[in-house]
């Protein structure tokens, strides 16, 4: 086919505009609101009961930052819809599709859960299944960094719409429905993966001698999640996770080489 990628999908965005649905109503990834709803964490409590007041014990989990959004591209408008959007309009995806796709899989999307507590893993399921789910709606064929940033962009409007603890009680408009906290993690964790995708962007290329340095001395526990612990057999289990998240992968095969035609790639041409 003719001209880029980025072209035909901006082309394509362009001409279903008016077919999209409303970002504020995208459906956030699969989860189990129920589960994990009075368990405590197997390494340490983040003191998350959702009381008369579900925040988060203010000695145990800071505020989070700033996470107001910025304004977006039109393509990541775009992408912030379901995948069913014109983005994704190579059709739905196949058990054979994630097959051909999952050696591809880039390793910050793993399933691996995080060593922390019920409601923190629920939360990062939620939003690693979103992540999974554009990646592979697209064929891989979306960067990293832009796939997170149209996941933060759905989570952004319904926090704009219903912020964390807004929902309690018979109010429950938020869609899925999911409890506060979880909403409140999820938050939180998106800002993990748009952080760590930017440093695997960087680190593509050649980093100084301070960046390196600066990176060592970050905290083993995402800081963006307001968790703090100093048992050290907590802090080894996380590093071993973020080795998992960080490891490499190989990039997609193009559609017009060997090896994506014999995996059947060349028929995801977006």
């Amino acid at each position: 086919m003719g001209g880029s990628w980025f072209s035909r999908a901006h082309a394509a965005a362009h001409n279903e505009q008016n077919m999209q649905q409303s970002p504020a109503h995208a459906a956030p990834p699969g989860e189990n609101a129920g589960r994990g709803q009075d368990a405590e964490d197997e390494w340490y409590d983040t003191d998350s009961d959702p009381g008369p007041d579900p925040a988060p014990d203010a000695d145990t989990v800071s505020p989070p930052p700033d996470a107001t959004p910025k304004h977006r591209s039109k393509k990541l408008r775009t992408m912030a819809n379901h995948p069913s959007s014109s983005l994704t309009a190579v059709g739905p995806v196949t058990p054979g599709d994630e097959a051909a796709l999952l050696p591809y899989l880039p390793a910050l999307f793993g399933n691996d859960l995080p060593p922390c507590g019920a409601e923190v893993q629920v939360a990062y399921e939620n939003v690693n299944a979103r992540l999974r789910d554009i990646w592979m709606a697209n064929r891989g064929r979306l960067a990293v960094s832009d796939v997170c940033q149209a996941v933060q962009e759905e989570l952004a409007n319904q926090k704009f719409m219903y912020p964390p603890n807004s929902q309690k009680g018979q109010f429950k408009k938020r869609k899925p429905w999911r409890r506060e906290n979880v909403f409140l993690f999820e938050t939180r964790w998106i800002e993990y993966f748009v952080e760590e995708a930017a440093a695997y962007a960087k680190a593509m290329d050649a980093m100084t001698e301070s960046e390196i340095i600066n990176t060592k001395k970050q905290s083993v526990i995402p800081e963006v999640l307001g968790i703090h612990t100093d048992r050290a057999d907590v802090h080894a289990l996380w590093r071993e996770w973020h080795e998992k998240k960080r490891a490499k992968t190989p990039a997609v095969p193009d559609d017009d080489t060997e090896t994506g035609r014999s995996q059947g790639l060349d028929r995801h041409t977006i």
